[in-house]
């Protein structure tokens, strides 16, 4: 955009307190340009859903599931709740690693709250992160950030110049 655009952007900032929405939109494009060329993509509605539905298989309003210290078990069918129902009862939950059941499925969950790696070049273990959970067998890796427009990058940067120039 041109002055207008700008100042109109600064307005909005100063009344609403928020970054308009369209001022990430030249970075929205860039940055899905590069997500679909390593064949990454936004999942549809439905996709969502099913990923809300766990492996509920939409059989019933709830996931069933067993709550440990460390990690979680869901179950997509009574039947194989039951089954470890009785395997609590008979063997005590402690060895629940040995569970050989269907429909079954063993999650644990980490969070990290925030942090910061600085600049790391593409290659370099902690840019890759993400990469080194999935191959240690994280079944889902979800992540949420913020992104700046492109002009309060710029003018972080040029200020940051000064202040060390």
């Amino acid at each position: 955009g041109g002055l207008r655009d700008t100042l109109d952007s600064i307005a909005e900032t100063l009344v609403a307190g928020t970054i308009p929405l369209e001022d990430f939109d030249e970075d929205f494009a860039t940055m899905s340009a590069i997500m679909a060329r390593v064949g990454l993509h936004s999942i549809a509605a439905q996709d969502f859903a099913l990923a809300n539905a766990w492996w509920n298989e939409g059989q019933a309003p709830d996931t069933p599931m067993l709550v440990h210290d460390d990690h979680l078990h869901v179950f997509s069918s009574t039947a194989s709740m039951q089954a470890a129902a009785r395997l609590v009862q008979r063997d005590g939950d402690e060895d629940c690693e040995s569970w050989e059941l269907t429909k079954h499925h063993t999650l644990c969950f980490a969070c990290v709250r925030d942090f910061e790696i600085g600049y790391a070049d593409a290659a370099s273990t902690a840019a890759q992160w993400a990469s080194s959970l999935v191959e240690s067998g994280a079944v889902c890796v979800s992540i949420r950030g913020r992104l700046e427009p492109a002009s309060v990058t710029r003018s972080e940067l040029r200020r940051g110049k000064k202040k060390f120039t």
